[in-house]
């Protein structure tokens, strides 16, 4: 979308990649595949024209290089590629535990309850059917049907986007047929890439929205399965189960939907998502009651949901905080966005997070203490990690003063490798009984799923040595 671009501003859609390959001589200890994936937020200087200006340079950012092992991309492990452009290693860890913890699919489970599934109806009006492929369906006589692509709501159907549908659109492609019909009976689930809405009315869900129908006895269940799918850890593995999502278009299908990880729901665990779900519905309700049908701004109540699912379906809160914060930073980034949050200054409470994580990993690696300060400053930010003798948990410390200390380091090490390519590296120093890391002022770099890799760069280089004083080395 941005190395590509027509002479009126028009973006190209379709992904693009380069492949630099050579001969290899050797016949055993194939070396580690180098993958290069750029985001148009680590292009500072296009982030700072606009995104309608065209990119001239790049920014070689040492967080969109990974190394892939020979043997995983020879196996080709799933969501091996998907991960390296989106994620990392900590990534493919957390899908195979959560493979463990919810073993089943949501495929088994909608193929053991026999509900419907799969994508919604064609529907043409009269005048456009071509060459027979539509067929009249008179069972579609005085049905409504969802009329919009921007769904406002997150837990239920509100009347003013439906809309009923009107005699000569009464059409339908022969493919379709049945498994689209049996969609618009309630009760149903209409599921689009943002979340899961489950609804007691009869209305058709439109190609190429996807739906799940279930006969009344299975309401609670559907309205429980709904619930879950609306949670970070649910969308955070449809996003990367889904070839095309954050690549390409951004629709998706009953086979990526499919593969959601599910497991078979337990009386009172159907019994408590679904009074949540309720319970949430009601809220959204009684909070856009109060503006103009289409006015109100949407309830943010994704907290209140991955509380739940974790609870109920005891997902760790390692797994859960990592599908949150993919979810709510670094997904913005899909389509060449920039991500307002992703690319905005982060909160002292945002530091905190950090600071408390980063903590965690290494005392729990180290078996002692360490005092984490963090100095905040416009363009970027100082971490320190000092080695101490304390017995006890120590606090993490946020100083706001502000320092063109980190600003200026960060600038220093900024490497023009070429004309038109430059390289930028966040930096960590190591002075006797400290390291600190330097980094640009972004949301997207101080996350505790980012401090969790801090971590584990530092032990691998420092700290897992017995001694408390190292010798300096700057890097």
């Amino acid at each position: 979308r941005i190395l590509f671009m027509g002479p009126e501003g028009k973006r190209a859609e379709a992904p693009a990649a380069c492949l630099i390959y050579k001969k290899d001589s050797s016949a055993t200890d194939k070396k580690a595949i180098l993958h290069f994936g750029p985001f148009v937020a680590n292009q500072m200087p296009l982030s700072a024209k606009g995104q309608r200006r065209r990119a001239w340079t790049l920014t070689i950012y040492e967080s969109d290089i990974q190394e892939i092992d020979y043997q995983n991309a020879t196996d080709d492990i799933p969501c091996l590629w998907k991960t390296a452009l989106w994620g990392g290693y900590q990534d493919r860890r957390a899908l195979r535990r959560l493979k463990k913890l919810l073993p089943l699919t949501l495929n088994d489970v909608i193929a053991e309850r026999h509900w419907k599934f799969g994508t919604g109806l064609h529907i043409k009006a009269e005048r456009n059917k071509s060459k027979g492929k539509f067929n009249p369906a008179p069972l579609l006589a005085g049905k409504s049907i969802l009329e919009t692509n921007d769904l406002f709501t997150f837990f239920f159907v509100p009347d003013e986007i439906l809309r009923p549908l009107p005699s000569e659109r009464q059409f339908i492609r022969q493919r379709s047929g049945q498994a689209g019909i049996g969609l618009l009976f309630a009760p149903h689930i209409l599921i689009s890439a943002t979340h899961a809405l489950y609804s007691d009315k009869d209305f058709i869900i439109p190609a190429p929205k996807v739906g799940i129908a279930a006969s009344r006895e299975d309401a609670d269940y559907l309205k429980a399965t709904a619930f879950y799918l609306n949670s970070s850890v649910a969308r955070y593995a449809h996003f990367f189960h889904s070839p095309l999502w954050g690549i390409s278009i951004g629709t998706i299908s009953p086979e990526t939907v499919g593969a959601i990880p599910f497991t078979r729901l337990s009386t009172e665990q159907v019994r408590k998502l679904a009074k949540a779900y309720d319970e949430l519905a009601g809220r959204e309700q009684a909070y856009l009651a109060e503006y103009a049908p289409l006015q109100g701004a949407p309830l943010n109540l994704q907290n209140e949901v991955d509380r739940e699912v974790n609870a109920v379906l005891n997902i760790p809160e390692s797994l859960s905080m990592l599908a949150r914060e993919f979810m709510q930073v670094r997904y913005q980034l899909s389509k060449g966005k920039l991500g307002d949050t992703a690319i905005k200054p982060p909160t002292g409470d945002q530091l905190k997070e950090y600071g408390e994580q980063l903590r965690s990993q290494i005392d729990d690696f180290t078996r002692r203490h360490h005092r984490i300060t963090i100095q905040t400053g416009l363009e970027a930010i100082i971490a320190t990690v000092e080695v101490t003798s304390e017995p006890h948990q120590l606090q993490v410390i946020i100083s706001d003063k502000p320092s063109s200390v980190a600003r200026d380091i960060l600038h220093t090490v900024k490497e023009q490798h070429s004309q038109w390519a430059y390289v930028q590296r966040s930096i960590r120093i190591f002075d006797g009984p400290c390291a600190h890391i330097i980094k640009a002022a972004r949301l997207l770099d101080w996350t505790r799923t980012q401090a969790v890799q801090d971590a584990a760069d530092l032990i691998s280089e420092v700290l897992d040595r017995t001694e408390p004083h190292y010798e300096s080395v700057t890097y």
